[in-house]
């Protein structure tokens, strides 16, 4: 064919500008707008700044990405830090999920990817753990999929994820009345967009034409506002296309983890089958006689289980659901019938049941942790039966109130449970390392005050659609343990919002009453949670050093100095733990140093070289003890302890 020329190629020509004209158009202006940095998408990840080194911090405001970023009660991680160039010693966790990965409604080291971390370093002593906690309450698998490329670029050596309970009602969800996404592969293709500033641009423009949502019902929680499509039926359309939705997110969240090589574990999701009848229970009949039938048997049955005849309120229960067969509420009365004979195994499939048809689906359903266990052998990753597991811990087999505070939110023995099973999966795993067995039976450094915290926060969450309303009386709520201590959670809760004080207020009360152990236990928490702070580090080793714990001393001190190196104070402590443990070589050494130390006073200063000759006389050095007196003493003659102690050496 013949070149095109003259007027011909001229024509060809400006068809061409025409046709791509548009997409210059459009390049030029996302071009200026990352020029500019007009219009940047929210990151996963910002560069921060801690203990004057640089680090990686999660965005508390990416959920924005997701929901109206006007929005007063943006659900928001915990801004998490870790190190911008991960170290070779360093094993980096990331969790993945929704609100039970993040912790809700409890604080600090509640969460189960704290409690694994702490279970790991129990194990392994000698290793350096990061876990990251990009728990975020409402978001379901789209998000965990839309993180994904940010999460692979950060070096992670393996992922947690527990997901599943938001698939319906989470923002994009096929029924969230929050950003509800009619078709997945549609969502996922505007996930793909949210990276463009031109696309941000847009979403701003629209957003700004839809009332600000910050002028909503303060007093609504985010369960209330996510439940949009509130009769979704077990096997329908909504359900099965929800499902598909998990599937084929899942499925790419491992594809892409699996070809860069980064393992996953996996945990099904649990609830509280037992506590909570069904929150959506409708008729499938029509107005029809067999419906008003239905209804007279549920009444009879419901009079029959007051007066506690329990067989004859099952048969009238038997005869209402041959009509309505797929009637969730059925289901839990039939469960709770079980239970009051005796029957158990019987009662855990009827409630087993009752959740997997709610109509209101905060809760997941069996379906979903048939996909985790299918695609988790499909891909060759581990799955937690985290089912089995409180199952196991529950009084006949059935989860319930003893491990959850609310329908599907564990308490702090439930989160221990999550923490412990998962770090012994990654241990069976084979995790290098030199591991020993002592770990702890119960929760880590949790008490009264932490579990005030989220029983205070999930009070009025328990008295609001769904769960029947109710006044919202604090004044009604029973403390978990000292109503002192509660009354100090209610203060951080709904006034200063520091978690560090309130931690640091409760360790003071418990020294004062001479409960060193809590004390300790508070102080705790905040370095498993920020070990990068200094002074709680400082604190619990003065603790362990009044309390003649010599080998927790030492550990404590040791932390304290790779924070703050600068201090001569913490030698000086450090020297007396070492040689209060009997280590006298180390104690010399930690008080030679001190001695030396520009931060010191003098009279410190004089203090650590009398020790350092005590030690020198342990060690059998007396004549260098002698001479280190009489240096001493030559500048220091009123110096009585060292001259006392000279005297007795010579």
């Amino acid at each position: 064919m013949a070149p095109l020329s003259g007027k011909g190629g001229r024509e060809w020509g400006i068809r061409m500008l025409l046709i791509f004209s548009p997409f210059l158009l459009l390049g030029l202006v996302e071009l200026l707008l990352r020029a500019g940095g007009w219009y940047a998408p929210e990151p996963l990840f910002r560069k921060a700044t801690q203990n004057n080194a640089p680090v990686w911090q999660i965005n508390t405001r990416v959920a924005a990405r997701y929901l109206d970023p006007r929005r007063p009660d943006l659900p928001t991680p915990y801004p998490e830090t870790f190190a911008l160039r991960k170290s070779p010693e360093t094993f980096r966790i990331f969790c993945m999920g929704g609100s039970t990965t993040a912790g809700f409604p409890f604080d600090g080291q509640v969460p189960f990817p704290q409690q694994m971390k702490q279970f790991l370093k129990d194990r392994y002593p000698e290793r350096r753990f990061e876990v990251i906690n990009l728990g975020i309450s409402s978001l379901n698998s789209f998000a965990v999929l839309d993180f994904v490329p940010e999460v692979v670029e950060k070096e992670p050596d393996l992922i947690v994820l527990y997901a599943g309970h938001n698939e319906f009602y989470g923002p994009l969800g096929s029924a969230s009345a929050l950003a509800g996404g009619s078709s997945g592969s549609l969502v996922r293709f505007s996930l793909s967009l949210q990276k463009f500033h031109l696309y941000q641009l847009i979403r701003g423009i629209l957003l700004g034409l839809r009332e600000n949502p910050a002028g909503g019902d303060p007093q609504q929680t985010l369960m209330e506002q996510a439940g949009g499509n509130r009769d979704i039926v077990y096997g329908g359309e909504v359900y099965r296309t929800t499902l598909g939705d998990f599937a084929e997110n899942l499925s790419s969240v491992l594809e892409s983890f699996a070809a860069h090589n980064i393992p996953v574990m996996m945990g099904q999701t649990v609830s509280n089958l037992s506590q909570f009848p069904p929150f959506g229970s409708d008729y499938a009949l029509a107005a029809s006689p067999e419906l008003e039938q239905v209804k007279s048997f549920l009444t009879e049955g419901g009079k029959l289980f007051q007066a506690g005849q329990w067989a004859e309120s099952e048969a009238v229960y038997r005869k209402a659901l041959q009509l309505e067969p797929e009637m969730p509420d059925l289901w839990f009365r039939l469960g709770q019938l079980a239970w009051q004979q005796g029957d158990s195994a019987s009662a855990k499939r009827w409630y087993q049941g009752a959740r997997d048809r709610d109509r209101v689906r905060f809760r997941a359903s069996g379906a979903i942790n048939a996909i985790i266990d299918s695609l988790g052998g499909v891909f060759g990753n581990p799955v937690i039966d985290l089912p089995a597991l409180f199952a196991g811990r529950s009084p006949g087999g059935i989860p319930g109130k003893t491990l959850f505070c609310d329908h599907l939110h564990p308490n702090p023995l439930g989160y221990y449970l999550m923490g412990r099973a998962f770090g012994e999966s990654i241990v069976a795993a084979g995790l290098p390392g030199v591991s020993r067995e002592t770990v702890s039976r119960g929760p880590y450094f949790i008490g009264d005050l932490d579990w005030d915290i989220g029983l205070l926060r999930v009070f009025k969450l328990l008295r609001r659609w769904p769960f029947p309303e109710r006044t919202v009386d604090y004044g009604q709520y029973r403390p978990h343990g000292d109503p002192t201590v509660a009354r100090r959670a209610y203060d951080y809760l709904f006034g200063h919002h520091d978690w560090v004080k309130v931690q640091l207020e409760q360790a003071d009360a418990y020294r004062e009453a001479g409960d060193w152990r809590s004390a300790a236990r508070q102080l705790q928490a905040i370095t498993l949670v920020l070990p990068y702070l200094s002074d709680p580090w400082i604190q619990l080793a003065n603790l362990y050093k009044d309390q003649q714990q010599w080998d927790a001393a030492v550990a404590a001190y040791r932390e304290a100095l790779q924070l703050d190196g600068r201090s001569g104070l913490l030698h000086y402590h450090l020297g007396l733990s070492y040689a209060g443990r009997g280590d006298k070589e180390k104690a010399l050494a930690e008080m030679q140093f001190a001695a030396a130390h520009p931060s010191l006073t003098p009279l410190q200063k004089a203090n650590a070289r009398f020790y350092q000759a005590g030690y020198l006389v342990d060690l059998g050095r007396s004549d260098e003890a002698v001479a280190l007196l009489k240096q001493l003493l030559s500048e220091n003659p009123d110096f009585r302890p060292a001259r006392i102690f000279l005297e007795s050496l010579q």
